[in-house]
């Protein structure tokens, strides 16, 4: 039987950007008008948030602030809820560096944590570095609802981590533009016992 309440967290992808297909993991790009109706879109109906959290990055923080503002919700920004860092890949197209740097980009895909761009983030440090900022949550709103701003790449390396999967396998989940995954989490005995109760596709396939 749960000692507390449990803690249910709701991981929203951002919405498409303008700027095209790039690499954009720390590059600071705005949402689009589409990818901000997307957005809107998955949320409508949603609800019953006590507070919401969000990447730090623009496409992310513009419209969670825009959220806790009218929903009148207290806003946390977790530095840690960033995307990956692509190095030498940031801000460019994804069709150029896919031609300039074809052996590293397919090793990246096909074998995740095996290769990593020139000046670019490590993906098992990625990972610590998100299920760190997901502790972090817990800690200080554990038995709340929160909703969780953030990028596709942080929502695949999270729901990995705390599936106890290898790194190998952060690529098994699809998180296309504005989906919306729930987690939550029960503690019992003094363990957390962690569920991914909900992974709905978004507006459109990334």
């Amino acid at each position: 039987m749960a000692e507390h309440p449990p803690t249910t967290i709701d991981l929203l992808r951002h919405g498409e950007c303008d700027g095209g297909s790039i690499f954009r993991g720390t590059t600071n790009s705005p949402l689009s008008t589409k990818g901000w109706q997307q957005m809107t879109d998955t949320l409508a109906g949603q609800g019953g948030w006590q507070r919401v959290a969000t990447s730090p990055l623009s496409r992310c923080r513009e419209f969670a602030e825009a959220l806790a503002t009218q929903n009148q919700l207290p806003l946390s920004i977790v530095a840690d809820l960033r995307e990956i860092d692509f190095g030498v890949w940031e801000g460019h197209e994804v069709a150029e560096v896919w031609r300039q740097d074809a052996l590293t980009a397919n090793a990246y895909y096909a074998r995740p944590g095996s290769v990593t761009p020139a000046g670019g983030e490590p993906l098992e440090r990625a990972r610590r570095r998100v299920l760190a900022a997901w502790q972090q949550l817990l800690s200080r709103f554990r038995g709340q609802h929160l909703l969780a701003v953030t990028h596709g790449g942080t929502i695949r390396l999270l729901l990995n981590a705390l599936a106890g999967a290898p790194l190998s396998q952060c690529q098994f989940f699809a998180v296309p533009h504005a989906s919306l995954s729930r987690v939550v989490v029960y503690s019992i005995e003094g363990q957390d016992r962690v569920q991914l109760q909900r992974h709905l596709p978004g507006a459109t396939q990334c």
